[in-house]
């Protein structure tokens, strides 16, 4: 192997190196303190879970309520994408990623639907 090979190899790790540690760096800061309390997210309640706009988990995957499992998931997948804080350098990306999953996983199981739904 030559010299500059070498020198693209120690190169190509150490930029690896370095994302991986600002990943790190980020998630750490992105609001993981759920994790550390207990469980259930900050501010988050379990009765009637509405949002402080008055949204409900519905209104957050931009569905009515007659939605099958079907339409959630593919709603879910489109919201997902478009709020994931990798992808979305908006500030308020994570808290949106945050509350999309919290409404899709109230409403994905059947039973929690049900649940959910009798809170409305």
């Amino acid at each position: 192997m030559g010299i500059i090979q070498v020198v693209v190899i120690a190169v190509i790790v150490l930029i690896g190196a370095v994302n991986l540690a600002d990943y790190i760096k980020k998630r750490k800061g992105s609001g993981n303190s759920h994790r550390q309390n207990g469980g259930g997210g900050q501010g988050y309640t379990h009765e009637p879970p509405t949002y402080s706009n008055g949204e409900n988990y519905y209104e957050r995957l931009e569905l009515d309520r007659t939605a099958s499992a079907e339409e959630i998931k593919k709603r879910y997948r489109e919201l997902a994408l478009r709020y994931h804080p990798d992808t979305n350098s908006s500030p308020t990306s994570a808290l949106q990623f945050r509350r999309l999953n919290e409404a899709y996983e109230a409403l994905s199981s059947p039973e929690k639907r049900r649940q959910y739904d009798a809170t409305l």
